[in-house]
C-alpha cells in the first residue's frame, strides 16, 4: 500500500487532525470521550446507545464514529459482544503514528517556531507572533555587529515607532532599514 502524501502544515500532527477527515464528525466527540473512559482499563466498553443519549445523537450515528475509528485504527476491536457491547483498545495518537509511518502530515520547521535560530525565536515572540522573519534577514541583522538582545531591543523600539504601522509581512524589510539607520546614526560622532 503506497502512503498518501499530505501538504505540508503550519502544525504538529495530532488525533484532531484525523478525526477532521472522517466523514462522520461525531467520531471528534466520542474519540476523546473514549479516551477518557478507557484511562485507567485501557478498554472502552460503552453501548452505542448510552453514548448517543449521552451526545444527544442518534445511535446509527455513534456507531458510524465507532465504525471510522476502527477504520482508522484509533480504535482496535478486542472482544466482539455477541449480544452484548464490543469492548475496545484506544489508541493514543503517539502510539498510532509509531505504528502509521507516514500516516500524519509533515509540520513545516520555519526559524522562528523554535526549530531554528535563536534570533529568530526572539524576534518571532517579540512581534507577538505576527511578524515571521526569513533565515537571510536574520543572517543580515547579525552583519550589523550587535548582540541578539540590543537587536531585539530596537525591534522593539522599530515597533513602537514606524513598525506599527506595517504589513507584518513588510515588518523584516523595514525592520532592516531601521536597524541600518541607527547603527549608521550611532556610529557617527
Amino acid at each position: 500500500m503506497i502512503a498518501p502524501v499530505f501538504e505540508p502544515t503550519s502544525y504538529h500532527c495530532c488525533a484532531e487532525w484525523h478525526l477532521a477527515q472522517l466523514r462522520c464528525p461525531t467520531a471528534a466527540l466520542v474519540y476523546p470521550f473514549a479516551l477518557r473512559i478507557s484511562k485507567n482499563s485501557g478498554k472502552f466498553a460503552c453501548s452505542a446507545i448510552s453514548v448517543a443519549h449521552f451526545f444527544g445523537v442518534h445511535r446509527t450515528t455513534v456507531l458510524r464514529a465507532y465504525h471510522q475509528l476502527c477504520k482508522i485504527g484509533f480504535f482496535q476491536l478486542v472482544e466482539y459482544g455477541k449480544f452484548d457491547t464490543n469492548i475496545y483498545s484506544v489508541v493514543q495518537h503517539r502510539a498510532w503514528a509509531g505504528s502509521h509511518p507516514g500516516g500524519c502530515p509533515e509540520k513545516t520547521n520555519f526559524p522562528w517556531a523554535g526549530e531554528g535560530d535563536p534570533l529568530a525565536q526572539k524576534l518571532y515572540g517579540a512581534s507577538g507572533g505576527r511578524v515571521r522573519f526569513k533565515a537571510f534577514q536574520i543572517a543580515e541583522y547579525r552583519t550589523m555587529g550587535l548582540e541578539e538582545r540590543e537587536i531585539v531591543k530596537r525591534f522593539d523600539e522599530f515597533q513602537g515607532r514606524v513598525g506599527k504601522y506595517r504589513q507584518p509581512r513588510n515588518v523584516g524589510f523595514h525592520f532592516m532599514q531601521y536597524l541600518r539607520q541607527t547603527c549608521q546614526e550611532s556610529a557617527q560622532p
